[in-house]
Protein backbone atom coordinates (compact mmCIF):
# COMPACT_ATOMS: atom_id res chain seq x y z
CA UNK A 1 0.00 0.00 0.00
CA UNK A 2 1.24 3.25 -1.07
CA UNK A 3 0.89 6.35 0.37
CA UNK A 4 1.22 10.16 -0.43
CA UNK A 5 0.63 13.13 2.15
CA UNK A 6 1.65 16.35 0.73
CA UNK A 7 3.70 18.41 3.12
CA UNK A 8 3.46 22.24 4.20
CA UNK A 9 6.58 24.15 1.96
CA UNK A 10 9.52 24.23 3.79
CA UNK A 11 8.58 21.08 6.28
CA UNK A 12 11.42 19.83 7.95
CA UNK A 13 11.71 16.28 8.48
CA UNK A 14 12.70 16.93 11.95
CA UNK A 15 9.02 18.02 12.44
CA UNK A 16 7.82 14.88 10.37
CA UNK A 17 6.96 11.86 13.13
CA UNK A 18 5.25 8.64 11.83
CA UNK A 19 4.12 5.94 14.25
CA UNK A 20 3.23 2.51 12.60
CA UNK A 21 2.11 -0.37 14.12
CA UNK A 22 0.98 -3.56 12.38
CA UNK A 23 -2.85 -2.11 13.10
CA UNK A 24 -2.53 1.36 13.51
CA UNK A 25 -1.06 4.61 11.38
CA UNK A 26 -0.01 8.14 13.15
CA UNK A 27 1.12 11.11 11.26
CA UNK A 28 2.10 14.18 12.71
CA UNK A 29 3.88 16.94 11.31
CA UNK A 30 4.89 19.60 13.73
CA UNK A 31 3.38 18.48 16.57
CA UNK A 32 -0.23 18.42 14.75
CA UNK A 33 -1.75 15.32 13.43
CA UNK A 34 -2.43 14.73 9.97
CA UNK A 35 -3.66 11.56 9.63
CA UNK A 36 -4.28 9.24 12.34
CA UNK A 37 -6.40 5.73 13.28
CA UNK A 38 -6.29 1.74 12.69
CA UNK A 39 -5.74 0.56 9.72
CA UNK A 40 -7.89 -1.11 7.22
CA UNK A 41 -6.03 -4.49 7.61
CA UNK A 42 -2.52 -5.35 9.26
CA UNK A 43 0.94 -4.70 7.58
CA UNK A 44 4.31 -5.32 8.20
CA UNK A 45 5.56 -2.65 10.20
CA UNK A 46 9.06 -3.86 10.62
CA UNK A 47 9.25 -4.33 6.84
CA UNK A 48 7.18 -0.77 5.93
CA UNK A 49 9.26 2.60 5.29
CA UNK A 50 8.51 5.92 4.27
CA UNK A 51 10.73 9.01 3.14
CA UNK A 52 9.92 12.35 2.18
CA UNK A 53 10.99 13.72 -1.49
CA UNK A 54 9.93 17.08 -2.96
CA UNK A 55 8.14 18.01 -0.18
CA UNK A 56 5.76 14.55 -0.26
CA UNK A 57 5.89 11.92 3.03
CA UNK A 58 5.90 8.62 0.69
CA UNK A 59 5.04 5.84 2.74
CA UNK A 60 5.03 1.89 1.71
CA UNK A 61 3.17 -0.21 3.77
CA UNK A 62 3.73 -3.64 3.23
CA UNK A 63 0.21 -5.55 3.84
CA UNK A 64 0.35 -8.62 6.24
CA UNK A 65 -1.98 -10.56 3.62
CA UNK A 66 -1.09 -9.39 0.35
CA UNK A 67 -2.45 -10.86 -3.28
CA UNK A 68 -1.14 -14.66 -3.21
CA UNK A 69 -0.74 -14.60 0.52
CA UNK A 70 -3.45 -14.47 2.28
CA UNK A 71 -4.86 -16.44 5.43
CA UNK A 72 -6.38 -19.81 5.25
CA UNK A 73 -10.04 -19.27 4.47
CA UNK A 74 -9.31 -16.08 2.34
CA UNK A 75 -8.97 -15.28 -0.89
CA UNK A 76 -7.31 -12.64 -3.22
CA UNK A 77 -10.70 -10.65 -2.27
CA UNK A 78 -9.61 -10.29 0.97
CA UNK A 79 -6.46 -8.65 0.74
CA UNK A 80 -8.18 -5.90 -1.61
CA UNK A 81 -7.97 -2.29 0.81
CA UNK A 82 -11.52 -0.44 0.19
CA UNK A 83 -9.61 2.65 2.56
CA UNK A 84 -6.28 3.02 4.22
CA UNK A 85 -7.98 3.59 7.54
CA UNK A 86 -10.34 0.80 8.84
CA UNK A 87 -14.00 2.05 9.43
CA UNK A 88 -14.33 4.62 6.80
CA UNK A 89 -17.02 5.30 4.48
CA UNK A 90 -18.33 8.15 2.00
CA UNK A 91 -15.46 9.74 0.85
CA UNK A 92 -12.82 8.11 2.75
CA UNK A 93 -13.83 4.80 0.86
CA UNK A 94 -13.52 3.54 -1.99
CA UNK A 95 -17.25 3.12 -3.51
CA UNK A 96 -16.38 -0.40 -4.77
CA UNK A 97 -18.76 -3.64 -4.17
CA UNK A 98 -15.84 -5.93 -5.31
CA UNK A 99 -12.22 -5.32 -5.66
CA UNK A 100 -11.54 -4.42 -9.72
CA UNK A 101 -10.48 -6.89 -12.36
CA UNK A 102 -7.32 -5.15 -12.62
CA UNK A 103 -6.45 -6.25 -9.21
CA UNK A 104 -6.23 -9.80 -9.44
CA UNK A 105 -4.04 -9.27 -12.83
CA UNK A 106 0.22 -9.62 -12.79
CA UNK A 107 3.07 -7.73 -14.82
CA UNK A 108 3.57 -11.11 -15.26
CA UNK A 109 -0.09 -12.21 -16.87
CA UNK A 110 -0.59 -12.46 -20.57
CA UNK A 111 -3.39 -13.52 -23.02
CA UNK A 112 -3.20 -16.99 -23.64
CA UNK A 113 -3.62 -16.56 -27.26
CA UNK A 114 -1.15 -14.08 -27.55
CA UNK A 115 2.20 -15.40 -29.46
CA UNK A 116 5.22 -15.63 -27.91
CA UNK A 117 8.54 -14.75 -29.92
CA UNK A 118 11.54 -16.77 -29.23
CA UNK A 119 14.66 -15.02 -29.30
CA UNK A 120 16.50 -15.98 -32.03
CA UNK A 121 14.04 -17.04 -34.05
CA UNK A 122 11.79 -15.97 -37.01
CA UNK A 123 8.43 -14.57 -36.40
CA UNK A 124 7.21 -17.71 -38.48
CA UNK A 125 8.67 -19.64 -35.25
CA UNK A 126 5.91 -19.14 -32.30
CA UNK A 127 5.25 -21.03 -29.18
CA UNK A 128 1.90 -20.24 -27.27
CA UNK A 129 2.22 -19.97 -23.85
Amino acid sequence: MEVFVPLPPGTAASAVRVTLTPTALAVHVGGLRVLEGPLFAPVKAEDSVWAIADGVLELQLLKRCRRGQYAAGATNADTFWYALLGGRSGRERLPLEHPPASYYKTEYERDSAEPHRLRGRSSKSRALV
